[in-house]
């Protein structure tokens, strides 16, 4: 720490601190105009200058990029240093146009505060004007050069934080400009940071336009619905509509957000949104009253069970659910439905926890807070395309590339955008990224790169690792996957020898193959090197949607109950059979794909469907429209008529997330807030629906004020949420396990030792048999950053960016099939199902390889996939 005086305060930073940052600890204001904690400061605008005074000599400097040292005496408010500032403010306004009433940026201008704080009335020196055109063209940014101040941030955020270079200064003195190559429109992520951190009115949103200014809007600070990352929003309404979404700089995502995060929301005005409840009336979806569709629902399910008995119904969840809404979905299956029949997001895509993590180390849950990537001084991306599935983790990785130098080592069947940073890219086939890391623990084991008696210490099971890892050498490894087993070496090396390093990987409905044995092969990675259980060291897994970690948790599995309690332990199940009221299903239930091939044989006659969309997400299609065909009674919860809706008997609506409150719990275990903006366009919220159901069906002890009783249960019966309330989760949540109401909470797990006394180390899987060549194409579902699941397809702001399903391959690919870019295509599966979409040449597709993203319901690309086959082998044509 270091000590220093700034105005008459006495103030002790971290050494490195700037005087800037020592100041603002202090409390005392020194004005910027350049300045961003999410950039390397800069020194333009030169209003920070500060006077210090520093072993008997006094000069000016910046206080941005200066660091703070011991004994400093800093002065902000001299006469000589107030009048810099005055003279550098106007010299800004010399050419800046005095607009301020019709500026989009009036009352949340930086310029404008500072010109009326520091009492500038009239300038001494003749104006000069410049002119540049307004540019509406890129979507939803406006450029307004004419007010730009040259700051550079726009520029510096594009490239520090985005990685993406695409803004730019252009010309020279009072021309410069900013702006893309050649003055194009912008073609990139379309994130907004450009447009938030302007400090005046260059960049703008376009929706702000002619519709309000910041400050008129009434704000209300909640969570993004789209994937796990768990960013705050900051929702601006005008006349009971949402026209403008930010993120506070003090929130878990430091302010930054994706694309959809800042823009995707208009799905919640969706004309195709879901008003009103539907029942099947002579062959048809008729609207009815709430009173008819709960009480046909209720009716429905009771006479099956009463038919048929309660194991002929089943139920799917979702990850879009809240933490109490999936709590007491849980209860209402178990309690109500009396059937063990219970899943989500497909039975597989959060099994990478669950039985990868989880029985490892103790926790089914990422290990570090996201930010702590920043830190690593090597990052492994199994099979992880962040630019793509979760953008602002992705700016973890340029961070900790662009100035943390760290290595990044991309493994994967995709050249992500990552693979241009610092380090290495090991192509892999889908599904097989768990080779590879078994090769590099090969390595690390057969060059000593790790400390037995520390690992005998924390972990057991080394001796059945290394016995599993025979077949695992570099060179039989190197020669399955086409690689230099050189390489593989490398890639052990670095990982195993770093002060700091991380693994991530991603989890989702796209994702069918080895998640489970990658997953293990990542733990085993991090015990036997010792990255866990540090800062800047660990596994992520890193979901699809917004609490994919809040299902699990809340025990939406088939072999789950709250809190990761085993159905078939009987002290388990005694726990909540106390509080629920209701003896529970002592036997595991059906996985999701086992619920569909149990409608099929007509074992499952009745299935509850809440937010999940099977149809148009879960692997062959075909199946899973069968399946739901068979059914006596199918009920769908969901904002949207989706595929899987109009095949319901009841379709309820429900609430969106701007309209009702609860918890959602992030990838890295944070439980942060859902606070409603907007009053129901449904009039039910899903945890109003199961209530209103169980009483009508004969249980009406499941019942709750609101979701925040519902939080209070969960604290009482979920270990890891003892310590949860609202009024303590506050604006930027809190990480479990926070045990009680003075924990709190932890970033970091396994810090003082694993909950089960020591981690377990798994003997690594038999080695996936890859394919060599053969005829057709390997087929990639992927997920595209402006999409998310089946439901951004109802965002318009989305659609208008993306609004079609496009195939990647490689240009030599395409060249060789005769195939020009931009072609309609069939793609046809071994079994002569087909799709057609379009077609274009991709450096992100490797030869051999088609990449088409999932999200398109019109396309059908899941007709074409299957259940726990990680390679699809497809033929293309020109159609």
């Amino acid at each position: 720490m270091v000590t220093l005086t700034i105005d008459g305060i006495e103030v002790s930073v971290e050494r490195g601190a700037s005087i800037l940052e020592a100041a603002q600890k202090a409390g005392v204001k020194i004005p910027t105009l350049c300045h961003d904690k999410r950039l390397i400061p800069y020194g333009a605008c030169r209003l920070c200058m500060v006077e210090v005074t520093q072993r008997g000599r006094t000069r000016s400097m910046p206080a941005c990029f200066n660091p703070a040292r011991d004994g400093m005496v800093v002065a902000t408010q001299t006469p000589k240093l107030i009048q810099s500032r005055r003279m550098q403010l106007m010299l800004l306004l010399r050419s800046h146009p005095l607009l301020c009433p019709s500026c989009d940026a009036a009352g949340n201008c930086k310029l404008q505060e500072l010109v009326h704080e520091y009492e500038i009335e009239e300038l001494p020196f003749n104006r000069e004007t410049r002119y540049f055109s307004v540019d509406n063209d890129s979507h939803f940014i406006r450029f307004n050069m004419n007010l730009c101040i040259r700051c550079g941030m726009c520029v510096r955020i594009c490239d520090e934080v985005q990685g993406q270079r695409e803004l730019s200064f252009i010309n020279r003195g009072m021309l410069t400009e900013v702006s893309t190559d050649f003055g194009r429109p912008l073609d990139c992520e379309f994130c907004g940071q450009c447009a938030d951190i302007c400090p005046v009115g260059a960049i703008k949103s376009k929706w702000l336009v002619g519709t309000g200014r910041v400050f008129e809007l009434k704000k209300t600070t909640t969570t993004c619905s789209f994937c796990s990352l768990g960013c705050s929003l900051t929702l601006g309404q005008k006349a009971g509509k949402i026209v403008w979404v930010s993120s506070s700089p003090e929130s878990p995502n430091e302010g930054n957000l994706c694309v959809k995060g800042r823009y995707g929301w208009p799905y919640v005005y969706s004309e195709h949104r879901l008003t009103k409840p539907l029942i099947k009336k002579e062959g048809k979806l008729q609207e009815v009253g709430w009173d008819e569709a709960l009480k046909f629902v209720a009716d429905g399910f009771s006479r099956i069970k009463k038919q048929s008995g309660p194991r002929s119904l089943a139920a799917l969840g979702s990850e879009r659910l809240t933490n109490e809404e999936a709590y007491v979905f849980n209860r209402f299956v178990r309690t109500v439905l009396e059937t063990p029949h219970l899943d989500h997001a497909g039975g597989y895509a959060y099994r990478s926890l669950v039985d990868g993590l989880g029985p490892s180390l103790g926790f089914p849950a990422t290990t570090n807070s996201l930010r702590e990537i920043r830190k690593a001084d090597v990052i492994l991306l199994l099979g992880a395309d962040l630019h793509e599935t979760h953008p602002v983790a992705k700016n973890e990785v340029i961070l900790a590339t662009g100035r943390h130098k760290a290595r990044a080592i991309v493994v994967g069947p995709i050249q992500t955008k990552l693979t241009e940073r610092t380090g290495m890219f090991l192509p892999v086939p889908p599904g097989a990224e768990y080779v590879l890391a078994n090769s590099m623990l090969n390595v690390i084991i057969e060059e000593g790169l790790y400390d037995r008696a520390a690992l005998d210490l924390r972990s057991e099971g080394f001796d059945s690792l290394v016995e599993s890892l025979k077949a695992y050498s570099p060179e039989q490894v190197g020669q399955s996957l086409g690689l230099e087993p050189e390489r593989i070496r490398d890639a052990a090396r670095s990982y195993a020898t770093a002060r700091h390093a991380v693994i991530v990987m991603t989890a989702g409905m796209n994702r069918s193959g080895n998640e489970t044995a990658t997953a293990q092969a990542a733990a085993n990675l991090a015990l036997v090197t010792g990255h866990i259980g540090k800062e800047a060291n660990g596994v992520y897994i890193l979901g699809e949607k917004a609490n994919a970690q809040g299902a699990i948790d809340m025990g939406l599995a088939p072999d789950l109950l709250p809190g990761f309690a085993s159905v078939e332990a009987q002290a388990d199940r005694e726990r909540f059979e106390s509080v629920w009221g209701s003896p529970l299903p002592a036997e595991k239930g059906f996985s999701a794909q086992e619920i569909l091939i149990k409608s099929s044989s007509k074992d499952i006659k009745g299935l509850y469907v809440v937010g999940e969309n099977p149809v148009d997400t879960y692997p062959d299609r075909l199946q899973t429209e069968n399946a739901l065909q068979t059914l006596d009674f199918l009920v769908v919860q969901d904002l949207f008529l989706t595929a899987t809706a109009r095949m319901a008997h009841a379709v309820l609506p429900v609430a969106s997330f701007v309209e009702k409150s609860g918890t959602v719990t992030s990838a890295d275990r944070r439980i942060q807030r859902l606070r409603p903006s907007e009053t129901l366009a449904s009039g039910k919220t899903d945890l109003e629906i199961f209530t209103a159901l169980a009483a009508l069906m004969g249980k009406p002890s499941l019942t709750y004020n609101g979701p925040e009783q519902v939080m209070n249960e969960i604290a009482a019966l979920v270990a890891p949420y003892g310590g949860i309330t609202y009024d303590r989760i506050g604006e930027c949540g809190i990480c479990w396990p926070c045990v009680d109401s003075e924990d709190p909470g932890k970033e970091i797990l396994y810090e003082g030792g694993f909950p089960q006394g020591k981690a377990k180390l798994t003997p690594a899987s038999p080695m996936y048999p890859v394919e060599a060549g053969g005829a057709g194409f390997r087929l990639i579902v992927s997920i595209q950053k402006f999409h998310s699941g089946s439901m951004s397809e109802h965002s318009a702001s989305l659609m208008s960016v993306c609004p079609e399903g496009i195939a990647e391959m490689n240009p030599l690919d395409l060249k060789n099939l005769g195939i020009s870019d931009g072609a309609t295509v069939r793609i046809a599966n071994s079994y002569g199902i087909s799709v057609r979409m379009k077609v274009k040449a991709s450096d992100r597709a490797l030869q051999g390889y088609v990449i088409a993203p999932g999200h398109f319901s019109s396309i059908k690309l899941n007709s074409l996939t299957r259940w726990e086959t990680p390679i699809v082998k497809v033929q293309v044509e020109q159609a």
